[in-house]
C-alpha cells in the first residue's frame, strides 16, 4: 500500500508533466474574508481571473475561522491583521484605513466625544474586536486602548455598518466599506484628533509547495491588478 508522502509525490509528479502556462487548467482553492472586501473586491477579481482563463476552477470558501495553511486543504489564504504564521509567503496587498463613524442622527440627542475614553458611556458596535486602539494625529506615539462594550456585536461589516446608519451607536469600520456613506453625508467621522490603527491585507501561500502554473498566474494576477478592484 502506498503512503501519504508517496501519493503526494505521485500527484505533484503528474501535476508538473501536464502543467502548461500556455494552458491554463485545474482547480485552485481560496480561503478569504467575506464582507465588502471578500464578497465584492476578490469575488469579483476571481471572477475576472476566470473568464481571462476558463480552464481553470476556483472554490472561494468564506468562512470565518482562521485557516492553517499548512493543515488546511487551500492553495492560498486572503488575511487581514498581523500575521503569526510560518512556513508561507505574505504578499501585503494594502493597508485597509479604519475609521470611528456615526450617524448624524446618533447625535440628535447626544453630545460628540472628544476624547476616545468617552466612548465608554456611548452606544457602540462592534464585530470580532473589544478594544480599540488610538493615536493622536500630533503624536503617534501617544496611544491609548479602549474597550468597548458594543450594544450591537455583529462579525459582519454590512450589518454594523446598517446598525450605525440605523442611529443605533459608533461604529469601527474600514472606510472603503462605506465610501458611499460617508460622500453622502450618511455617515461621519467622530474624531478629528484621534485616528485608528490601519489593517494589513495579505495573500498567503505555501512557502515549500510546488506551485502549478495556474497558482503563480493568479498570484501575479492578484498582485498586479488587486488595487483597482477597491476603487469600483
Amino acid at each position: 500500500m502506498l503512503d501519504q508522502n508517496t501519493l503526494s509525490s505521485i500527484d505533484q509528479a503528474v501535476e508538473i508533466a501536464v502543467d502548461n502556462a500556455h494552458n491554463l487548467q485545474g482547480s485552485i482553492k481560496i480561503n478569504c474574508v467575506g464582507g465588502f472586501l471578500g464578497e465584492e473586491v476578490i469575488a469579483s477579481l476571481v471572477n475576472d481571473f476566470i473568464a481571462k482563463y476558463p480552464g481553470i476552477s476556483v472554490e472561494l470558501d468564506f468562512s470565518s475561522q482562521r485557516v492553517d495553511l499548512l493543515v488546511e486543504q487551500f492553495d492560498l489564504v486572503f488575511r487581514m491583521g498581523e500575521l503569526e504564521d510560518y512556513g508561507f509567503v505574505a504578499h501585503k496587498l494594502m493597508s485597509i484605513e479604519n475609521r470611528i463613524l456615526a450617524s448624524p442622527k446618533y447625535f440628535n440627542s447626544r453630545s460628540y466625544p472628544t476624547h476616545p475614553r468617552e466612548l465608554k458611556v456611548h452606544l457602540c458596535i462592534t464585530g470580532a474586536i473589544n478594544s480599540w486602539s488610538f493615536y493622536h494625529v500630533d503624536d503617534c506615539e501617544h496611544k491609548l486602548d479602549v474597550h468597548i462594550n458594543g450594544v450591537f456585536r455583529c462579525k459582519n461589516g454590512r450589518a454594523m455598518k446598517h446598525s450605525a446608519l440605523a442611529g443605533n451607536g459608533i461604529v469601527r469600520l474600514p472606510g472603503l466599506y462605506c465610501s458611499k456613506e460617508l460622500s453622502r453625508g450618511e455617515l461621519v467621522s467622530v474624531f478629528e484628533g484621534w485616528r485608528v490603527a490601519d489593517t494589513p491585507f495579505y495573500l498567503l501561500y505555501h512557502k515549500d509547495k510546488f506551485q502549478p502554473a495556474r497558482l503563480k498566474t493568479f498570484i501575479s494576477f492578484t498582485i498586479n491588478n488587486f488595487m483597482k478592484y477597491t476603487r469600483e
